[in-house]
């Protein structure tokens, strides 16, 4: 049975190049323009996701999702802007929503859904699902321009093996490069140890919020 996405916008527009979009996917998609109708219709439509303008009149795309986690506990939440309001993105962050900015790329909005969607199904808790670590090491990373090698990976993040000393290197919001997985992702620092060797050890988390980048770091972990 397909999904059912709610689309919540007062564009004509947007409803229907959004409804495309889903169709061809194969989602069963329900459109309404405010977010009284929206509300009204929860219980019926039962949305397994909702794509809702942030500026719907008295009320926001937040405030949407907010309703029907009442009743939907694990509905996923997406929030589209014409132009991102910084206070907005932390409220939608804090509530694990996605905050878009219109107008939307099929290539962004499919893989984050499908993946929203994946996440949602999993019965897991979200640390298990977040660090199914695996071994490799076929990997190489570059980390402020020195080389380290990849020992362990999973969805979550990975860790890391370099001749310096780490501490130099890894930082809160650090940009490590992966040739092999052929992205360059945002990372934090979660843990790291010095060995007598001259080795360090650091565990870095994935920290990006790019759908694309974060779609193929997870196909290299499939891969791997």
């Amino acid at each position: 049975m397909p999904h059912t996405i709610l689309i919540v916008d007062r564009d004509p527009r947007t409803r229907a190049s959004l409804g495309r979009v889903l169709s061809d996917e194969g989602y069963h998609v329900v459109t309404t323009t405010t977010f009284e109708d929206a509300s009204a219709s929860l219980a019926m439509t039962k949305p397994d996701a909702i794509i809702a303008d942030i500026r719907l009149g008295a009320y926001n795309g937040l405030h949407l999702i907010f309703r029907a986690r009442g009743i939907l506990a694990d509905v996923v939440g997406i929030v589209i802007d014409a132009a991102i309001d910084p206070v907005l993105e932390a409220e939608a962050a804090a509530a694990q929503v996605a905050y878009l900015a219109k107008p939307l790329e099929r290539e962004q909005l499919l893989p984050l859904l499908d993946r929203r969607l994946r996440e949602r199904a999993d019965p897991r808790p979200a640390n298990a699902r977040r660090w199914p670590r695996k071994r490799t090491d076929e990997a190489s990373a570059v980390m402020a321009k020195r080389p380290a090698k990849v020992i362990e990976i999973s969805y979550g993040g990975l860790r890391l093996e370099t001749d310096e000393p780490v501490e130099a290197i890894v930082g809160s919001d650090q940009v490590i490069d992966l040739p092999a997985a052929g992205v360059s992702v945002h990372t934090r620092s979660v843990w790291t140890r010095r060995f007598e060797s001259g080795k360090s050890w650091a565990g870095v988390e994935i920290d990006d919020s790019d759908p694309v980048v974060i779609d193929a770091w997870r196909r290299f972990v499939d891969r791997n």
